[in-house]
């Protein structure tokens, strides 16, 4: 298993990038939502939902990383992997 270090070091730069490429992600849909009016409503709901769901796995990233690298700074024990109950 890895170190937490070389856990959290990995997500928080996968995290980076994710924002950056939420950002073209973004880009894309005003783009979309302003250039094609004429789409199908199922269409364009679709494509609400998959910014919005993009959007939300960033937000629950952000929440993980923050609890684990500010919040609980520090305490090597909040890093050990958790452990469920059968």
């Amino acid at each position: 298993m890895p170190s937490p270090a070389a856990a959290y070091g990995s997500l928080f730069i996968g995290f980076l990038f994710k924002t950056m490429l939420q950002g073209v992600l973004m880009t894309q849909g005003y783009i979309y939502y302003t250039r094609f009016r004429s789409d199908r409503l199922f269409i364009k709901i679709v494509i609400g939902l998959l910014i919005f769901a993009d959007t939300l796995d960033v937000a629950l990233n952000a929440a993980l990383l923050f609890d684990a690298l500010i919040t609980h700074f520090g305490c090597p024990s909040a890093a050990s992997p958790i452990h469920i109950p059968h």
